[in-house]
């Protein structure tokens, strides 16, 4: 019996070690394959790592990108044969997806752009094997050749292939036709006025806090990146998040951030923080702008967000008092301000009544930054001032006014060139429209006809300046007037920047005609014929616009004497302040656009795949 058992027992044995024997071949086999798959992805990351770098290396200097390529991977440990190719080509960056980013040779990236002179990107590819020493003899197909996938072939060797594309673009950052020059922070009511009036609200803000905002910069990503954080789009590309709608308030808390984290805040800092802080109290509404509308980033959109800490990152300044006036105007849907009556403070000038609107939104972002090609462009502007003036020499009986209409032309800057070596210099093609101010009235109605070009003879109405009694006629003699300025046309010119112009901001300006100083005060004096502009007409019965009974001149000659002397100094010394001030508020001059280069970015190459 035991006997039996001790056999049966042997028997059970003898089943279950050709049983455990038959198992481990797979499990051999498995610890193989994974043995060899780990090698495999190792070698695979260390080879793209190295063609990644000789990638952005061969990017500095895409005419000899072969050699430069192949030096790089020898360094990593691979040999110079590895490298497959090292293909030149240019940088799109409005590709949707990565693969359509790059344009083998001198590709114009969409159909029907003229083909770029230049190559902008390189395409390094490489590859190497792995010897599948262990899966060997599992993994071979039967007919000895390597199979898909990165299967060994018959000598048991892996087969890895490693692609990477970068570009090296030169950066700036471009801004247009922002006014600063002439703008005087001391008019603080004045530019109270306008901004309240785009931003629908009243606004308080004082001489200081203006100037403190004027002479403020922030970097544009930092800025971008506290932004991020208070509208919710901190994953992402910049590009997410200049698709978004953000508040003027998460402006002015993105711009209060920067200006914390840049720490040690003190004078002008100061100045700007109270202002900014000043804003946010005051706005009613808090209104909301496309973000895009206001800046365009170029290749920086499909960046990550949180970029700006980076040392490739493009290092450009936001002006605080720009950025602050340009968002509102972007906000500002209807692009109508009217502003009822306004003190200004200036001398033989009682109120100002200001009504303007925006003919022509910007067709591209006032700030721009990225490679040569991107643009930037001022708004078209029609402005009419009626200023109420006061009788300093008590000889007309009666304030009497003066209404002006300007024009403010559009413009438009393109960046053409980055140079960096040996030293930094910036190109920029600008060009302006002619623009145009007239003394007279505009009927209201023609304000807002866009599609209507103002004609000087059919358009502007004589105005009625001042309405006295003479001896010996019968009621009121109504003296009117109209003038044109003229000589104001369109131009273009390429401006130059070079290292000490960006790094202080320094704008260059481009006029619509001549450099004519004192431009408004050409109104009154033609600059060219030295002769009187203003065309008066005396009336003593009228029917509207149509004088039934003329007076001449002669008859009222010492009250044309004594208006002559109340504008003449109006128009020669008060008109150009007042006007650059109010149309600065609005980001334009009449007749001039103004070009700043914000920053500048050399020799840094991206992947872009």
């Amino acid at each position: 019996m035991i006997g039996r058992l001790i056999r049966r027992g042997s028997g059970d044995g003898g089943a279950i070690a050709p049983f455990a024997a038959l198992m481990l071949v797979p499990l051999i086999g498995t610890a193989a394959l994974a043995t060899d798959v780990g090698l495999w992805y190792a070698q695979q990351r260390h080879l793209q790592v190295a063609t990644d770098v000789s990638a952005l290396s061969a990017a500095l200097k895409i005419s000899d990108a072969t050699t430069i390529a192949g030096n790089l991977l020898e360094a990593n440990g691979f040999e110079t044969s590895s490298l497959t190719s090292a293909l030149p080509g240019v940088y799109c960056p409005e590709g949707a997806k990565p693969a359509d980013r790059f344009k083998l040779g001198l590709t114009a990236c969409e159909a029907g752009d003229p083909a770029p002179d230049e190559y902008s990107a390189v395409q390094v590819t490489a590859h190497t094997t792995v010897p599948g020493v262990l899966s060997r003899s599992l993994l071979q197909t039967g007919d000895g050749q390597m199979g898909q996938g990165g299967s060994p072939n018959k000598e048991g060797i892996y087969p890895i292939s490693t692609r990477s594309t970068a570009a090296r673009i030169d950066e700036a950052g471009l801004q247009a036709g922002t006014g600063l020059l002439t703008l005087d922070t001391t008019q603080s009511p004045l530019l109270n006025a306008v901004l309240g009036g785009v931003l629908g609200t009243k606004i308080s803000l004082t001489a200081v806090h203006y100037n403190g905002l004027v002479n403020t910069d922030i970097d544009a990503l930092t800025f971008l990146d506290a932004l991020a954080t208070h509208v919710g789009a901190s994953v992402g590309t910049y590009d997410s998040l200049l698709d978004s709608n953000v508040k003027v308030g998460q402006i002015l808390q993105a711009a209060i951030d920067v200006l914390h984290k840049q720490g040690n805040i003190a004078g002008l800092d100061l100045d700007a923080l109270n202002a900014l802080l000043a804003l946010q109290s005051q706005i009613a509404g808090n209104p909301d702008l496309a973000l895009g509308k206001l800046l365009d980033l170029g290749l920086w959109k499909t960046q990550e967000v949180g970029s700006s800490t980076k040392p490739s990152a493009l290092q450009a300044g936001l002006n605080l008092y720009q950025l602050v006036t340009l968002s509102a105007q972007v906000a500002n849907g209807q692009n109508f301000i009217s502003i009822p009556s306004l003190t200004v403070g200036l001398p033989g000038v009682a109120s100002v009544q200001v009504a303007a609107t925006v003919i022509e939104k910007p067709q591209t972002p006032p700030f721009a930054f990225g490679p040569r090609g991107i643009s930037v462009h001022t708004a078209q502007v029609r402005t009419q001032i009626k200023l109420q003036l006061l009788d300093l020499f008590g000889l007309l009986g009666q304030g009497i006014q003066l209404p002006v209409y300007i024009e403010a032309a559009p413009g438009n800057a393109t960046l053409t060139s980055i140079t960096c070596d040996p030293d930094v210099q910036v190109k920029v093609d600008a060009d302006i429209d002619a623009a145009a101010a007239y003394i007279g009235t505009l009927p209201m109605n023609l304000m807002t006809n866009f599609s209507h070009k103002i004609d000087y003879q059919t358009d502007i109405q004589p105005a009625s300046l001042v309405d006295v009694s003479v001896l010996g006629l019968l009621g009121l003699v109504r003296i009117n007037g109209r003038a044109e300025l003229k000589g104001l046309f369109a131009n273009k010119a390429e401006m130059t920047f070079d290292r000490a112009d960006i790094d202080g901001r320094i704008p260059q300006s481009l006029y619509g005609s001549p450099k004519i100083e004192n431009l408004l005060g050409s109104l009154g004096i033609d600059p060219v014929t030295g002769k009187p502009n203003l065309d008066l007409k005396a009336c003593i019965l009228g029917l509207g616009q149509l004088c039934l009974l003329p007076v001449d001149l002669k008859v009222v000659s010492t009250t044309v004497t004594a208006l002559n002397q109340l504008l003449a100094p109006v128009i020669k010394g008060l008109l150009d302040p007042l006007v650059d001030n109010l149309l600065a508020a609005l980001g334009v001059r009449i007749g001039v656009m103004d070009v700043t280069v914000t920053g500048v970015r050399c020799g840094v190459p991206v992947l872009i795949r």
